[in-house]
């Protein structure tokens, strides 16, 4: 009868141990599925940082481009106003030309005339 019991009882430590490890393998299954969604988890942190870094960086490109083109409109608009500017002057000074040619020929006119009095 001791021995019995004696058995049994080294029985019911062998399922108990059996039980505890079985308890720490899936603790440590559990903990290892844990670690696994906690890697992923700051995997996927990590993609939506780069990714929302990707898209700033795609909007603040975008912003240059368009900040670009606008200054080179705004340097093309300067250029064709500078080239009217310079076109009028032109004119103008044609125009103050052919005015003192005009100016000077009654005086030249006179000149000739004295010339053949004399």
């Amino acid at each position: 009868a001791a021995q019995a019991q004696e058995q049994a009882q080294q029985q019911a430590q062998q399922r108990e141990e059996e039980a505890a490890s079985s308890s720490r393998r899936e603790a440590a299954a559990q903990a290892r599925g844990l670690e696994g969604a906690r890697r992923e988890e700051e995997l996927q942190d990590k993609v939506a940082q780069l990714e929302r870094a990707r898209e700033q960086a795609a909007e603040e490109a975008a912003a240059s481009s368009a900040a670009m083109q606008e200054q080179r409109g705004a340097a093309e608009e300067d250029l064709r106003a500078e080239i009217l500017r310079r076109g009028l002057a032109e004119q103008r000074l044609l125009v103050v030309e052919a005015q003192l040619a005009e100016a000077a020929r009654p005086a030249q006119a006179r000149e000739e005339s004295r010339e053949t009095d004399a």
